[in-house]
């Protein structure tokens, strides 16, 4: 049935852990085509995913849209303080392109908190490739309730 867009719903990862997004979502909606097939699963502090991103998602001939680089980051922050049990939305994200990011290869994402003060959730994260970092991003996450 139709959901309001919008509509928060709460997951289960591959991992038995809980998100909460919306169906919609660009980058992780499970009702959204445009969103890249990145699963992220908690391993220890860590959330990590793998991620192949083929032709919708290239920017420069061969290489992802620096767009998606960070959107992929962003997500992956927000996910890692989402599993530290900590939901957030990003007030502020930084992104740093290291290398140009290949298309149609294994991309391994992997964020963390580092560090929180108040309703702040400090964040890490990086895109890499062949274990070089491609992109890395950092945010300062403010604490949301939960609906309901």
């Amino acid at each position: 049935a139709p959901r309001p867009v919008g509509a928060m719903v709460s997951r289960t990862r591959p991992d038995s852990g809980a998100e909460y997004g919306t169906v919609t979502n660009i980058v992780a909606g499970p009702t959204n085509p445009a969103a890249p097939p990145l699963h992220l699963e908690q391993h220890g502090t860590e959330l990590r995913g793998e991620v192949v991103l083929g032709g919708v998602y290239q920017g420069p001939p061969g290489l992802v849209h620096g767009g998606w680089i960070a959107a992929l980051l962003d997500q992956a922050l927000g996910g890692a303080a989402n599993a530290a049990g900590v939901p957030c939305l990003t007030a502020k994200l930084d992104v740093d392109y290291r290398d140009p990011t290949p298309l149609n290869v294994p991309l391994q994402v992997a964020a963390r908190v580092t560090g929180m003060e108040r309703r702040k959730v400090f964040v890490s994260a990086e895109i890499r490739h062949n274990g070089e970092v491609t992109a890395e991003g950092t945010a300062i996450m403010v604490r949301i309730p939960l609906p309901g």
